[in-house]
Parts: C-alpha cells; sequence; structure tokens
C-alpha cells in the first residue's frame, strides 16, 4: 500500500511537472509574442494618432487652403532664422568687435547634409563647423557667450573651447568651436 502511495505521489509529481513545462511553453511560444506584438501596434497607433493631433492643431480649425497659407509662413520665419554661411561668419565677428573681442581668425569649414527628422520640403538644413580663434578679457567673453547661446536668433551648438589666460591674467586667447546650421533650398 505505502508503495503505491508513493508510485502515486510520483506520478502526479511527474505529471504537474509535464503541466507545468507546457504552460511554459505556451506562454512562451504564444502568449508573450502576442503581447509583444500588441505593444508595437498600441505604440505606432499613439505616433499615428499624435500626427493627426498635430495637424488638427495646425489647421487650428481652418480649412486646408487657409492651413497651407499659415504653415508657409512658419516656414518663411524658420528660413528667416536660418543665415547663410557668410550672415552666419559676419555676425559672429561684429558681435564680437562689438564686445571688444580681437578676433584673429574665423573660418566655416565644410558643410554636412543635416539630417532632419521633420524635413522643410524644398530646403535642405546644412551644418557647418566654425573655428574661432579671439583674444579677449573675461568679461567680455563671458558676455560673447551668453549672446550667442541666449539672443542669438540662430541655431548654434557649442562644439569645444580652449581658453588660456595670459600672464597677466587680464587677457585670454580663446579658440572656440560651433556647430552652426543654416537652411539653404535644395537643389
Amino acid at each position: 500500500m505505502k508503495i503505491l502511495e508513493e508510485l502515486l505521489k510520483k506520478k502526479l509529481i511527474v505529471i504537474t511537472a509535464i503541466g507545468a513545462t507546457i504552460f511554459i511553453i505556451f506562454y512562451l511560444g504564444f502568449c508573450l509574442p502576442q503581447q509583444q506584438r500588441l505593444n508595437t501596434t498600441k505604440k505606432t497607433l499613439e505616433q499615428v494618432e499624435e500626427s493627426i493631433d498635430r495637424i488638427t492643431k495646425l489647421m487650428l480649425g481652418r480649412d486646408v487652403g487657409e492651413a497651407y497659407v499659415a504653415f508657409s509662413e512658419e516656414v518663411a520665419l524658420y528660413e528667416a532664422s536660418m543665415p547663410s554661411k557668410e550672415e552666419l561668419v559676419t555676425m559672429l565677428t561684429d558681435t564680437a568687435i562689438d564686445l571688444g573681442i580681437v578676433v584673429k581668425d574665423i573660418s566655416a569649414g565644410p558643410q554636412h547634409i543635416f539630417v532632419q527628422e521633420n524635413p522643410v520640403v524644398g530646403y535642405v538644413c546644412k551644418e557647418y563647423e566654425i573655428s574661432m580663434v579671439m583674444q579677449s578679457n573675461f568679461r567680455a567673453f563671458g558676455e560673447y557667450l551668453d549672446v550667442l547661446r541666449n539672443k542669438s536668433p540662430y541655431f548654434l551648438r557649442f562644439n569645444n573651447f580652449f581658453v588660456q589666460a595670459k600672464t597677466s591674467m587680464v587677457s585670454l586667447d580663446i579658440k572656440l568651436g560651433l556647430l552652426a546650421y543654416t537652411l539653404e533650398e535644395s537643389e
């Protein structure tokens, strides 16, 4: 009788283990992939709904023609905030000179096409690496950085800079690297 009970217990344990294994295989092979597909579909739906909301907000209850005119005006403002390479170099130099900074050298490196997530149709955004060698005092250099960072209407990003104080500690030798962006008509 005891042997029969132990044999039944072992059979029950084996059957339970087989059932658990089948459940785990079913879950990993069917349920989990379905859940992942559902999550991917849900994210795609959210992105589409977000796009529809943005378009609806742009329309502001107007018809398509009015919305197109408003959008064209926004593109013109965007374009106005993106200078040509020459305008950018002139602005950087003039701003520095206005603050009493001596610009020893400024050069704009070769252009790189900047890949945009939402490009403006008919235009290409170009990225230039601009290097500047200047001489200034602490105050003027701080003001210059503030103007470029907070008050410039152009899209600029600081890439690197090196500051070395002269022996008098009143004057600084500065090497400044910027990334600047321009919007130009595509060819």
